[in-house]
């Protein structure tokens, strides 16, 4: 006959239990990252796909879609009135903020949204021309930028969506050897003074921006 170990008893349960229920959490505790000053490292943030969540962007950096573009002088636009060739076209914003088209004539355009001028110039076209205007507004090129200071080549330079300081200096042939590569100086559409940028970080470029790369001081 062989003989089975007799169960153990519900004392000795009890006890291996409350012993698991104390060394789990040590365990995990002993298994978090430590950081160089000896203390426990905070646990990073992961996404659902198991990647490292980013950090939210500063509030000096604007996201393209916090960004609505409004028109300005030299950007050049197409407009298409559907039915109607005659009327669609290609135009610039002229010196004074507008465009001009086919019987309509001057529109100012400067500081509107593509949305907006796409709004007054159906109102415009619907008075008494067109019986239902259907029209159409894009952006062709816009207006360009100006990078000075500290810079090979200093001037006007042809904006691209996406540009950066760093690259617009690239344009430029790149920063002088007196030049501070540590900061750069925007002034945006609208504002009166410039603002410093660290340009360890990237730095959006937008159109009509004027940036100048100061000289460094040892």
């Amino acid at each position: 006959m062989v003989l089975l170990p007799s169960p153990a008893p519900p004392a000795r349960l009890a006890r291996v239990s409350c012993a698991l229920v104390l060394v789990v959490p040590l365990l995990a505790a002993c298994a978090a990252p430590v950081a160089n000053n000896g203390k426990r490292a905070a646990a990073v943030p992961e996404t659902t796909a198991g990647t490292t969540a980013m950090p939210p962007p500063r509030p000096d950096q604007p996201t393209p879609s916090s960004y609505r573009y409004r028109l300005g002088i030299g950007d050049r636009i197409r407009v298409t009135v559907f039915g109607e060739e005659a009327l669609s076209g290609e135009f610039e914003i002229d010196g004074g903020g507008a465009v001009t088209l086919p019987l309509i004539g001057a529109v100012p355009a400067e500081d509107q949204t593509l949305a907006d001028l796409q709004d007054t110039l159906t109102k415009r076209f619907r008075s008494g021309l067109l019986r239902n205007p259907k029209i159409v507004v894009e952006i062709l090129s816009y207006r360009p930028i100006f990078v000075l200071g500290e810079v090979r080549n200093s001037g006007e330079y042809k904006f691209r969506p996406g540009l950066s300081a760093f690259e617009a200096v690239a344009l430029a042939g790149g920063f002088t050897y007196r030049a501070d590569q540590r900061h750069i100086y925007i002034r945006r559409r609208g504002e009166s003074e410039e603002r410093a940028h660290d340009m360890s970080r990237p730095v959006p470029v937008f159109p009509g921006d004027n940036l100048r790369v100061a000289e460094r001081y040892f």
